[in-house]
């Protein structure tokens, strides 16, 4: 099997008690049954609280929180007591593989890291030059999927072509993530239609720089035309609201938002300075958020939510660090990095809240494409 790995991966490292938030805190901690079967064995006062903090039911698997929402093996230090009396080989793989993740497509493996931790997040927005992937062979065995070939071949050309324009930093960010976002959504009307080859003369036109300009003019005075930004950029916060928290921090960071983001323009000529002396970093999380989840549409054939969900990140991430730019008309890369780890941490490990959004893509007014184009803009 191919292993396919950015470039910053093997620069990750835990750093442990010394980290600014912790794993071990927020959610709960998913136990695999292969880790269950051990801990059963773990005797002595130690296999007693094992037992007496682990919840087993229709659900799986998993430790207890307190009432912190820690998890009841993390200690005042910061450090896991499971870690120290059973060693590190007796994790759970939840424990064990926290923040990489991987995705199996054939006969390749794709790895990552996730924003959600603040050291892994550093390493992904301190990145200022162009990604690169790295691939390598594996003894592993090949995973046999029910993916259709045709498909996942017109997708990974498709990824590369999106890869290419957001690496395109002769044009400003915003106009890299439209034609990200109306070219996927060319690309899912072929996949509606089972018409996967197809996909191929999308791409094609696609090539054309001066086609994606039309293409981003057309539907954006068409946006424009139709929906306040401002006021959708208001409705989107509104809903994440409604979401599961996991930091209560996070529930005032939306509030300010929304209060900014009617009173601050985008094209606010301050704002807009300190904007593009972002770009690198905007470009770095609509990459990451591409890699890990654009592939997956060859499962679902839901290609369209996956970008949904790159923009509305950006939208919703924008707008809190738009807040806080607001407060001293500066803002450090240190706090970027924080309002990344935050959101991703809220978001990307909630079921709830990734369900969620998933939904909404399709049932809400504002998460609509011409909705976005409108908040971008």
């Amino acid at each position: 099997m191919r292993i396919r790995i950015p470039d910053y991966y093997e620069d990750f490292k835990c750093i442990a008690s010394e980290c600014t938030d912790t794993c071990c805190a927020g959610w709960e901690v998913d136990v695999d049954q292969n880790a269950q079967e051990y801990y059963k064995t773990v005797g002595g006062d130690f296999g007693k609280r094992l037992k007496e903090n682990t919840i087993i039911d229709e659900e799986g698997i998993r430790f207890t929180l307190t009432d912190k929402k820690r998890c009841c093996f993390l200690n005042d230090c910061n450090l896991c007591d499971l870690y120290t009396e059973l060693g590190e080989e007796h994790l759970c793989e939840t424990c064990t593989d926290f923040p990489r993740f991987s995705e199996v497509f054939g006969d390749l493996r794709e790895k990552g890291i996730s924003l959600s931790c603040p050291t892994a997040a550093g390493l992904i927005l301190n990145h200022d030059a162009r990604l690169s992937f790295k691939e390598e062979e594996a003894d592993e065995m090949v995973a046999l999927n029910d993916i259709d070939y045709d498909l996942y071949m017109q997708l990974v050309a498709a990824r590369k072509q999106i890869f290419e324009i957001l690496w395109n930093r002769e044009r400003d960010i915003i106009w890299r993530i439209l034609a990200v976002l109306i070219f996927a959504n060319d690309i899912q009307k072929y996949i509606f239609k089972g018409k996967y080859k197809k996909i191929a003369k999308v791409r094609e036109k696609y090539l054309d720089e001066k086609y994606i300009d039309k293409k981003i003019l057309k539907t954006g005075k068409k946006a424009l035309k139709h929906v306040d930004g401002v006021v959708n950029t208001r409705s989107i916060l509104s809903l994440f609201e409604e979401f599961e928290v996991i930091n209560d921090i996070w529930p005032q960071e939306l509030k300010e938002a929304k209060a900014t983001n009617e009173e601050l323009s985008n094209n606010d000529s301050e704002y807009a300075a300190y904007f593009k002396s972002r770009e690198v970093q905007y470009e770095q999380l609509m990459v990451y958020f591409i890699y890990r989840y654009f592939m997956k549409a060859v499962y679902d054939l839901d290609l369209i939510a996956k970008v949904k969900l790159g923009v509305i990140s950006i939208i919703v991430i924008r707008s809190v660090e738009k807040a806080q730019w607001r407060k001293e008309k500066a803002l450090s890369l240190e706090d970027f990095i924080e309002i990344a780890h935050l959101y991703s941490k809220e978001i990307e490990h909630s079921d709830e809240n990734m369900d969620g959004i998933s939904e909404l893509c399709y049932g809400d007014l504002c998460f609509h494409v011409e909705s976005l184009i409108a908040s971008l803009l």
